[in-house]
């Protein structure tokens, strides 16, 4: 973090506007003064500016809740609160805890064994996931990459619900025989598709749709419902494996198909759409697949315009009505 620089929101609500349009300027790989870094600057004011109004200049607690109120931002935040959800009832915590009870599930037994389980378990994720981090996220784009990752984890949790359906291995030692082994394997494999889905996407989602003002509340709200979804699977883990046996797998991977159908039904494509255009790509009518589209439509305008008009308008102080152009 030592050479990250603060982002130009930050700065610019901390009135270092010279600071931010440096910043902004490396970061788009354009001149200081192009017309297009005097659009961006300009959206950061009306949107600051937009925030005080809304509070009078009040920066307090309750002040931030009238913020909350406005525009789309409620909506945000329930969707940030339910991918936390459905990213801790895809069963990842359970195997972040209780791994080496669950390769004993599937017919594999021994300390050394389980600790094995672990050890490349936790491997495999980490790696799978800043191999997504680095290379995937932006080349795939949000809904792709829950839509895959999801397909691939339902179906490795499927598979060991089926597996230890069949062969009985929650209650009695089963021969490790190829399905065994595929089970097994079907472990490593949930790992590398939730790593490149429900692993990083949903922090991802809550760190780029709210507005600056209250992103530090929206995100206690979130981070709070992910330790609470992690608790209540952590919590009950134990007594689903005691109880309902194989049916945890199918619990987990049902939680994974409902997750991406609600990512399908109800959430936009966020990739290169602006903070200041969170409002506008989810206030936008009809299908979520359609709405990051129409936003990018309206920004290719506004980057199209001759650079006189550019300006004079990027400086306008009502911008909003260049946004519905």
């Amino acid at each position: 973090m030592f050479f990250q620089p603060e982002s130009p929101r930050f700065l610019m609500e901390k009135n270092k506007p010279e600071q931010a349009r440096a910043v902004l300027s490396r970061i788009r790989n354009l001149p200081g003064d192009h017309p297009y870094i005097e659009y961006e600057m300009a959206r950061y004011k009306t949107q600051l500016d937009s925030e005080l109004e809304i509070t009078n200049g009040d920066a307090s607690l309750m002040a931030k809740f009238a913020v909350l109120k406005q525009g789309t931002n409620l909506k945000r935040l329930g969707f940030g609160i339910a991918l936390m959800f459905f990213q801790n009832f895809s069963g990842i915590n359970a195997l972040n805890y209780y791994s080496p009870t669950i390769v004993r599930s599937i017919g594999f037994t021994g300390t050394s064994t389980g600790l094995l389980a672990t050890g490349v378990f936790g491997l495999v994720k980490a790696f799978a996931t800043l191999i997504f981090m680095v290379v995937g996220i932006d080349r795939l784009g949000r809904r792709k990459a829950i839509f895959i990752g999801s397909a691939g984890a339902a179906f490795a949790l499927y598979y060991m619900a089926v597996y230890t359906a069949v062969s009985g291995s929650f209650g009695q030692s089963v021969q490790q025989d190829g399905g065994a082994y595929f089970a097994l394997v079907c472990i490593y494999l949930f790992a590398i598709f939730y790593a490149f889905s429900w692993n990083g996407i949903p922090w991802i989602f809550c760190a780029e749709v709210f507005p600056q003002g209250i992103r530090v509340l929206c995100t206690v709200f979130t981070t709070m419902s992910q330790w609470l979804a992690q608790f209540i699977i952590a919590y009950s883990f134990p007594y689903m494996a005691r109880n309902i046996t194989y049916g945890i797998f199918i619990l987990f991977g049902t939680a994974v198909v409902l997750g991406a159908l609600f990512y399908w039904y109800f959430i936009p494509e966020t990739s290169q759409i602006p903070l200041e255009r969170m409002d506008e790509l989810f206030s936008t009518p009809g299908r979520a697949s359609l709405k990051r589209a129409r936003v990018l439509e309206s920004m290719a305008e506004v980057r199209g315009l001759p650079e006189q008009q550019y300006t004079e308008k990027a400086g306008n102080a009502h911008i909003d009505k260049l946004d519905m152009a």
